[in-house]
């Protein structure tokens, strides 16, 4: 499934930074400044996320081809409450992910289905705990610029792994919420999910992370 796509893409550990490699002319004071950008984007990136923490919105996820013809289209709702997280896909078909921050199961009622995935951390972060507020080596692991204009402020984050199965990532966050997220992968598929209704809340219904299945569900362990 797409949507497993998205929350749970395997990306390389670190195995070396990025050499920064600096033009003919470029001067000490520049690779200086390039850092402490980085720097800053990545604090006011942290800052935005440390607040996201209990969350309850809907998305609207389309995945193109490296044409930008679109592929798939779906939409659903979300809740967010550290370090659980509910992404239910409502069409075109339906499919319920609950993660924990360890684990992440993924049920199709129309296969009768559950699949379980560890969040290995030792991968280094991806765009799900990212979310899930794994910020811990954002810095280290991702080249990070932001801009803003008015209430709006852009992030955009690129591996310093040439191993990452991702290119980049960019988030839009509007005001403290975050509005659009956009995933670059390796393929050359372009992922967008546009949030919307998005409310942060306090006191989620632990209900609402638990998954009661029906009986004669199959079990697989990804």
């Amino acid at each position: 499934m797409e949507a497993e796509k998205f929350l749970f893409p395997i990306v390389s550990k670190l195995l070396f930074s990025a050499l920064l490699s600096l033009a003919v002319g470029s001067t000490d004071a520049s690779a200086t400044a390039r850092a402490e950008a980085n720097e800053s984007g990545s604090a006011e990136l942290i800052s935005l996320i440390d607040a996201f923490d209990q969350v309850t919105g809907r998305f609207a996820q389309t995945i193109l081809d490296a044409s930008l013809q679109t592929l798939e289209e779906s939409s659903g709702s979300l809740a967010l409450q550290r370090p659980q997280f509910r992404w239910q896909v409502e069409t075109p078909f339906a499919q319920l992910i609950i993660a924990d921050g360890a684990e992440m199961q993924i049920y199709d009622p129309d296969l009768a289905q559950l699949s379980l995935h560890d969040i290995d951390k030792n991968l280094g972060p991806t765009p799900l705990t990212i979310l899930l507020g794994d910020t811990e080596t954002l810095a280290t692991e991702f080249i990070v610029s932001r801009s803003m204009n008015g209430a709006m402020q852009r992030f955009v984050l690129r591996p310093r792994s040439q191993s990452a199965l991702f290119l980049q990532v960019e988030l839009i966050f509007q005001g403290r919420l975050l509005e659009r997220l956009a995933i670059w992968d390796s393929a050359g598929q372009l992922t967008r999910i546009q949030f919307s209704e998005m409310q942060l809340t306090q006191g989620i219904e632990a209900e609402r992370f638990e998954l009661i299945l029906p009986e004669g569900t199959d079990v697989i362990r990804g």
